[in-house]
């Protein structure tokens, strides 16, 4: 009895010393521009960027191969929140193609804006050995919410199967985003 006893108390131990494996944290990341699009000063605040609740979340979320099945990564997450975090990028890669802009992520610093960007995110996600996929509404405003632009960006890329592939290509594809949303920000009055 004696030795059953000590051989659970030995069992217990050893899962409570198990370790489970590390998370890997990722960010999207800026991407330079080939040349700038438009030299025009203005200032352009981007709001958080809303996401659907199926991203709201840490873990990085990929679709199966029949694209009805979401597979949600628990040791693969994003390093901040996604919604704030692709406000910041594209901030960052608005300013690369418009250099004499001032583009900021909203705070909550009271300044004011020629224009303000609003990012409403359909779907960010991929299938392995796919594609990856952005889809994402516009909207560009004033600070009395007068609309001046709304655009939709349907994007998409071939991806392999690794998360650090994955991240790299959602920032090229937010970089295109970028790109569409800064030729009609230089077109505005």
């Amino acid at each position: 009895m004696r030795s059953c006893v000590a051989l659970l108390s030995f069992l217990m131990l050893a899962a409570c010393l198990g370790r489970s494996p590390d998370a890997t944290f990722y960010s999207l990341e800026t991407v330079s521009a080939a040349q700038p699009l438009s030299l025009r000063k203005m200032t352009v605040a981007v709001n958080r960027a809303v996401v659907p609740s199926y991203l709201d979340k840490p873990q990085i979320v990929m679709r199966d191969s029949a694209g009805v099945e979401l597979q949600i990564s628990e040791y693969q997450r994003w390093g901040e929140t996604l919604s704030s975090m692709i406000s910041r990028v594209m901030a960052d890669d608005l300013g690369l193609l418009l250099p004499n802009a001032q583009i900021r992520p909203q705070n909550f610093m009271p300044q004011t804006y020629q224009y303000y960007l609003t990012l409403e995110v359909n779907r960010m996600d991929g299938t392995w050995n796919k594609q990856a996929v952005l889809d994402v509404w516009w909207t560009i405003s004033n600070n009395y919410n007068k609309v001046y632009k709304r655009g939709r960006s349907s994007l998409s890329a071939p991806m392999g199967k690794s998360y650090e592939e994955y991240v790299q290509i959602q920032s090229k594809l937010l970089a295109e985003a970028a790109a569409q949303i800064a030729e009609s920000l230089a077109k505005l009055p």
